[in-house]
Formats: structure tokens, sequence, C-alpha cells
């Protein structure tokens, strides 16, 4: 995650690089300069705006939207109350940032997609895991553990964030459990389990069709 602060308020850029240091998130930079902000988003992918200047205008906020990307969220810290009724349906938000910052760095890390394979981050090192190795994924918390056939990795994630990027073969066959369905050697319908070379995995009642339907089965 990338942060940029955007501020004239020498108080708000000191509470804001104070609170990132003790979290120990170096992600970010803090800048007073609209020319500054233009050239890191031209050098890397910015997540998330903080804007706190004693002069904004709709202009000021308008010329944000132009430099950063999409996806990019702006948080306003203030002179919020007189834009909100022009940017209701914009990405832009006002939460009391102060909590908001205690945030930062806290983030699931989200599985990154390359060529047909995913780079999983599993403590402070990174592993590429092709997604044919995968024979299945399953949530614990606030964690996801990976399947392959001799051992399983365990990242900081969210099922329904892994499979927006996984490809069509995998399905979700239980709340808990996506499927690599070219990895299934049987199903025992009785038992509600799915059988593959490495594991067994339960699936659900709501899930079972869906699960049958892919080798053009019936309940």
């Amino acid at each position: 995650m990338n942060v940029i602060v955007l501020s004239d308020s020498n108080s708000i850029r000191q509470a804001c690089e104070a609170k990132f240091l003790r979290k120990g998130f170096c992600n970010f930079h803090i800048t007073t300069s609209m020319r500054n902000l233009e050239t890191w988003v031209e050098l890397k992918k910015i997540d998330k705006l903080y804007i706190g200047l004693s002069e904004i205008d709709l202009a000021t906020i308008e010329h944000c939207f132009q430099v950063v990307k999409q996806g990019t969220q702006i948080v306003i810290l203030d002179a919020y109350d007189k834009l909100k009724n022009i940017y209701q349906n914009h990405r832009v938000s006002q939460i009391e940032w102060d909590r908001d910052i205690e945030k930062v760095g806290n983030e699931p890390s989200q599985p990154k997609v390359r060529n047909g394979s995913i780079l999983v981050k599993v403590n402070s090192n990174y592993t590429r895991v092709k997604f044919d190795e995968i024979e299945y994924i399953s949530s614990e918390g606030k964690f996801v553990k990976i399947a392959l056939k001799d051992k399983l990795l365990t990242t900081r994630s969210q099922l329904k964030n892994v499979a927006k990027i996984l490809p069509e073969n995998f399905l979700m066959v239980h709340r808990s459990y996506l499927l690599n369905i070219d990895k299934v050697d049987s199903i025992n319908v009785n038992d509600m389990e799915v059988v593959m070379e490495s594991y067994k995995i339960p699936f659900s009642r709501k899930h079972k069709q869906d699960l049958l339907g892919n080798f053009q089965l019936s309940a």
C-alpha cells in the first residue's frame, strides 16, 4: 500500500508521519506541493491520498481527481462539509482521519497475479504459485490457506478477494472453501465431500448443484 499526504499544515504532516513510523509503515510520502504529488503519481501507484489544506476548493479537488488514477481513495482531512454535497457521488470520503491512519499498514496482503500464477506473501517472503498447482483455498478468520499437493501456504487475506483473481476452474463449494475443479478425483454425495489426491474438503448443500453441474451430473 502506498500513501501520500498532501498538506500545508505542519501539525497534520507531523501527526501523520509520527503515526506511520510508530506502526513501522514506510510506504508513504508527505508533501506540500501539488507538483510533487504529480511526480509521485507518475512513479508509482498511489492507493490512498490524504488532503489537508488550509485553502481547499472545487478546483483543487478536481485537479486531484485528474492527477490520481482510478482506484485511489481520497480522504479529505478538513473543509469537507462545504464540499460533501458536490462530491457525494465521487470517491471522496471523510472519516476520522486519526483513526483511519491507524489502519494503514494493517491491510491484508492481496496475492499478486502474473502469467497464470500468483505471488503469495508468506511471512516476509513472496512465493510464486501456479494456478494449476492449487488444489483448494480455505478461509480461517483473517487468513486464507492455499493447499498445494504437498504443502499449505498461509497468507493474510480474505477468501472473497482471492476469488476475484482466480480463473474460472475455481469454484466456491462452501462458504470457507474454493475448489480447483480440475483436481477433483471423486465426489462423495452422502458425506458431502470432495476427494482429491491429497485432500478431502466439504461442500455445502447451497453449492452442491453448481459443483455437480460442472461435471454434468445431477443431484
